[in-house]
This record gives C-alpha cells, structure tokens and sequence, in this order.
C-alpha cells in the first residue's frame, strides 16, 4: 500500500482533442495532478474562449520553466496570439 499524496500530486497528465469548425478551433483539454500545487485541480475551466496557447503556457509555467525574465512563460506559439497564461488555471 502506498501512503501520502497520490501519484499526480507533483505531476500532471494532459490529454488534448481539437474540432475544427468553419469558424476557428474549439479545443478541449483534459488533465491530470496539480504539478506540486500550482494548478487548481477538481474543476471544469471555462477560460473564456482564450488561445490554446495560453494552456501550454500554464503548462510550461507549471513545470517549472520560466521566459527570459523568469516569469512565467508568457510567449509560446504563435506570436500573433496575446501572451499570457490561464489565470483561472493557477492555483498559486
């Protein structure tokens, strides 16, 4: 038996499914664990029709990674899109 936190209290499982539709991209994310507390956990999030860039942002910031001025990760993908991370993702 195995005792304390459960396995996805420090990591996280992501699984991801897009439809593409005449009007854009409606993408769903699925996860699992909190990465050691900094993601809110037992939710559904509606970010608001953010860029899916946003959620690897979160993820990446999540992780641990940092941008070039270590905050989190603000600029991944698209450079058209508008930066940032989820906040309704973050639990810190």
């Amino acid at each position: 038996m195995v005792e304390g936190p459960g396995p996805f209290t420090r990591a996280l499982a992501t699984w991801s499914i897009g439809l593409v539709v005449t009007t854009g991209c409606d993408q769903g994310q699925d996860q699992d664990g909190s990465c050691g507390g900094f993601l809110k956990t037992g939710l559904h999030v509606d970010a608001g029709g953010v860029d899916h860039n946003k959620f690897h942002n979160t993820i990446l910031s999540a992780v641990g990674l940092t941008n070039q001025e270590g905050a989190f990760v603000d600029d991944f993908g698209d450079p058209s899109l508008e930066p940032g991370v989820s906040d309704a993702m973050i639990a810190v």
